[in-house]
């Protein structure tokens, strides 16, 4: 917890008397020797309510001496600065305020007087799941850097946040959407989903931006100097030292701000547009003229109490008593579902000569203590005063002068006052004070805006403690922003842009419980990415069939096909053309060997014999060099080649006898005898999906090690990024744990070489305990949705964050989400984001999977293979009832 020491505008005292008090008696007495001497009653009258006026006046400073203070200085702000302005010098105007004049150099802007400032764009902090320690080792940077900056003399630091709707990420997104169909013709239904995903977030998204404005300026001449000497040659000469000396403090600065940058002139310029009003249009400067001139060319309106400004209503207030915080004190309004402007001026100050100051004050305030009322809150102010100090020097700390102005905007003022409410609600719960009166508005507006924080009357001074722990700099990762392949959105409102197929280990886990929304986030996001990934699906049940079917992809149900475990021609081909008859065209042969190794051993039995490989391998590329008139060599035809390739050894002369005896034995078995045809599942280039619901026993594990087999050796073999798929990971296991073992540890090891990715969705514990430890370390990415317990766990497993796990551990359940119309998410591919998963009723409906529709679901899937009509018989069929449903008489 950071303390804000209770300093205020410092108490002046004359004689043991406020000063305001020490002057305004004798003008009572004055006035009161009036009342007595003049004789006209008129004027006595006058005279005596004047002096009875200022009595109550003194009384009322004499006892609220510091609250009066405060109040004096906001009485201050209301006060415009006599500065000059082009064509009118020294006149007072709404224009005066204003002080942007020119452009120096590359990067800075010259301002009325002796000022030049520059703006730093940079990444901010991204900080929302930050452990203690890491907020911690934060925090002290941040001193360290304002230490850093604590002897600039006439130096002022301007942070600024500025959040605003932002949907370039969206524009990215549809972009990238066309160019990877690279002119091929978008299903219907992908580029329907897309859209509406697309203009379901644009009314949503924000995003948090972050600048800094570093202004220096040199103290103003006196007027005999200024009249000896010529002003204009002077100025520019001041401006371009204090211009180098600028550049030369970013150079220092910049590694402690990410992704730093100088902004050019006409980027800090357009900045300060934005920051005035954000969605109007920009004006494109004359730099020959005065910047101010141009920019400022309406006046803001006030209406119920709001600043209204090309037709938004903004709403401003100040900081004035800082409260108690932790370094997260600004997460409740960063994240605010509206738009948002703060401005943090800081005016560093010198050490020694304010704590000297401070302690004379003090002293001196103590010497006169028991002559005035009040003794005991002066004593504790005294107190606070010396602790203050004593804090400053134990720990080395900057002191600055500083003001924080917070602006909420929006399209109405109920809107912004209510976001203010709320707002002002959380400072005052944590001993905050913050002013907002109505007369303030139009200064808070002008003097917050980029480079004119120098100009502000409400600065107070703070330690380095203080003025760390109120940096607005809170931003939220953006994760892939120049061609997001898939495109979610924030808890904060932060839109965000995933890129899976550049993913360099493309291994991930999936965990949710039932109704968490698994099935759906998945979904959409293999839509949105299959052009760029291949897709092969293994599953329990045909939760991917409408997805997969509805871009063209090959999926099927393994109990209603039988499935040859031999893979095609086609395929063999396809290997070896790719490398020219390479090592891949090795690998496919020896795959296929090791895929019928159960056919000839056992599900359990042992390996191959050296002379038992060589003769399997030598039947199978004989079969594939000299291919038949079917699409695929079939188990019966194994055993032909077998009896006709050539034996080179005694031993390979012996392996053939065994190997046609074990095959002829299998397939005389009642499994053996479902893998005699030709029918194969065709493995598609665009998607693949296999059902294994409904089996299990022998039959099952064969299936699943010959398809498992072939989806590995496929997607190995393509040269693309490609992505192994099991839903259903415990079921998966449960039923088939050997050649479910046997992928999941191909693909763990051997995946990232061959820019394949093994993708585990799944619900509970076990199964995650269950994966090798060394496969959970080479998982970067997960996605976690909700569930009821076992996040502790889980999390140790997969080496999450504490912070993270007690997110996850926050999230509502399904049924209240259902609710709400949402999801929320956690997913690292990279960093971890924080989503809220809404999307739109048309993926809704394909992704469909809930228990009670199924017999609906089915139907329809039956009829056609038409996305939209299978959700539209869906829709029909529920409402109506399946057509061959016997309709029964009621009971009479």
């Amino acid at each position: 917890m950071i303390k804000a020491y209770n300093k205020r505008i410092e108490p002046r005292r004359v004689a043991g008397l406020p000063e305001p008090v020490f002057y305004a008696a004798p003008m009572v007495l004055a006035m009161i020797v009036m009342v007595i001497v003049v004789p006209p009653l008129v004027i006595k009258v006058a005279f005596s309510a004047a002096a009875i006026a200022t009595l109550f006046l003194i009384v009322d400073v004499f006892r609220w001496y510091d609250d009066w203070l405060i109040r004096d200085a906001v009485m201050k702000g209301r006060e415009k600065k006599r500065l000059p302005s082009w064509g009118a010098s020294n006149k007072k105007t709404y224009l005066d305020g204003f002080t942007w004049l020119t452009k120096m150099g590359d990067h800075g802007l010259v301002h009325r007087g002796s000022c030049v400032s520059v703006a730093i764009e940079w990444a901010g902090v991204q900080d929302r799941h930050w452990s203690d320690a890491e907020r911690v080792g934060e925090h002290r940077r941040r001193v360290a850097l304002l230490r850093s900056l604590s002897e600039e003399q006439g130096l002022v630091i301007e942070n600024h946040l500025i959040r605003v709707r932002d949907d370039r990420l969206i524009d990215a997104y549809v972009r990238r959407g066309a160019q990877m169909h690279e002119g091929k013709e978008i299903p219907p239904i992908v580029a329907d989903i897309r859209h509406q995903l697309a203009e379901t977030y644009r009314p949503l998204a924000r995003s948090n931006r972050v600048m800094t404005v570093l202004s220096l300026a040199l103290p103003e001449r006196s007027f005999l100097k200024n009249l000896f000497s010529l002003k204009r040659v002077r100025d520019a000469k001041n401006a371009q030292e204090l211009y180098a000396s600028l550049e030369d403090l970013f150079s220092r600065i910049a590694p402690d701000f990410p992704g730093a940058r100088l902004l050019t002139a006409d980027e800090y310029q357009e900045r300060i547009q934005e920051v005035r009003s954000p969605y109007a249009p920009r004006v494109e400067p004359e730099w020959r003229f005065p910047l101010a001139d141009q920019i400022v060319t309406e006046k803001p309106q006030i209406e119920d109490g709001c600043v209204v400004l090309d037709g938004l209503y903004h709403y401003s207030c100040v900081i004035q008593g800082y409260p108690d915080m932790g370094l997260t004190w600004t997460l409740g309004f960063v994240e605010a579902p509206t738009d948002l402007h703060v401005s943090q001026i800081i005016m560093p100050k010198h050490v020694d000569q304010a704590v000297d100051k401070g302690k004379k004050d003090a002293d001196y305030e103590a010497a006169i203590m028991d002559q005035k009322r009040g003794a005991d809150k002066a004593v504790a102010k005294s107190v606070e005063a010396r602790a203050y100090r004593q804090h400053v020097v134990n720990n080395n700390l900057p002191v600055a002068d500083n003001a924080y102005i917070v602006t909420f905007s929006g399209p109405s003022s109920s809107a912004v006052k209510d976001q203010f409410s709320r707002f002002k609600t959380a400072i005052h719960r944590d001993n905050g004070l913050v002013r907002h009166n109505d007369d303030l508005q139009l200064e808070l507006f002008d003097v917050r805006l980029p480079g004119l924080g120098r100009n502000t009357t409400f600065a107070r001074e703070d330690h380095g403690d203080v003025l760390a722990a109120m940096m607005p700099v809170t931003t939220f990762p953006a994760g892939e922003t120049e061609a997001p392949e898939s495109l979610r959105i924030s808890m904060s409102g932060q839109l965000v842009g995933f890129a899976p197929s550049k993913v360099e280990v493309g291994h991930e886990m999936v965990v949710a419980q039932t109704g968490g929304g698994k099935d759906t986030q998945f979904g959409v996001r293999f839509l949105e990415t299959y052009p760029v990934i291949r897709y092969d699906i293994v599953e329990m049940g045909n939760s991917y069939q409408g997805a997969v079917e509805a871009v063209g992809g090959s999926y099927c149900r393994a109990r209603e096909q039988v499935i040859n475990p031999l893979a095609g021609y086609a395929e063999f081909q396809s290997a070896r053309d790719m490398v020219g008859g390479n090592h891949l065209e090795t690998d496919f042969i020896r795959s296929q060997a090791d895929m019928l190794q159960p056919v000839f051993k056992g599900m359990k039995g042992p390996i191959y014999t050296r002379p038992e490989q060589a003769c399997v391998e030598k039947a199978l590329r004989q079969l594939y060099e000299n291919p038949g008139e079917g699409e695929a060599p079939t188990l019966p035809m194994v055993m032909e080649a077998l009896g006709e390739i050539q034996a080179t050894t005694d031993g390979q002369v012996e392996a053939k006898k065994v190997l046609q005896g074990e095959l002829r034995e299998f397939l005389e078995t009642e499994t053996g005898r479902a893998f005699t045809a030709q029918d194969q599942f065709t493995i598609s280039p665009i998607a693949n999906a296999i059902d294994f619901g409904g089996f299990s026993g022998e039959l099952l594990e064969y299936y699943m090690t010959f398809i498992v087999v072939r989806l590995a050796t496929n997607a190995m073999s393509r040269g693309v990024r490609s992505q192994i798929v099991l839903n259903e990971y415990k079921m998966l296991l449960q039923n088939a744990a050997d050649p479910i073992r046997w992928i999941t540890l191909t693909i763990d090891r051997m995946g990232r070489k061959e820019w394949v990715g093994l993708t585990r969705i799944t619900q509970g514990v076990d199964e995650v305990r269950s994966v090798d430890p060394e496969a959970l370390s080479s998982i970067p990415n997960q996605t976690l949705l909700s569930r009821s317990d076992g996040h502790a766990e889980i999390g140790q497993l997969l080496d999450m964050p504490v912070s993270i796990v007690d997110a996850w551990r926050r999230f509502r359940k399904p049924d209240e989400m259902n609710k709400r119309g949402y999801r929320e998410g956690l997913v690292l591919e990279g960093t971890w984001h924080h989503l809220f998963l809404k999307f739109p009723q048309l993926a809704l409906d394909l992704m469909n999977t809930r228990g009670e529709d199924k017999q609906y679901r089915e139907q329809a899937y039956r009829e056609t293979k038409d996305p939209y009509e299978r959700i539209r018989l869906f829709k029909q069929y529920k409402k109506e009832g399946l057509p061959n449903e016997k309709q029964t008489e009621p009971l009479v």
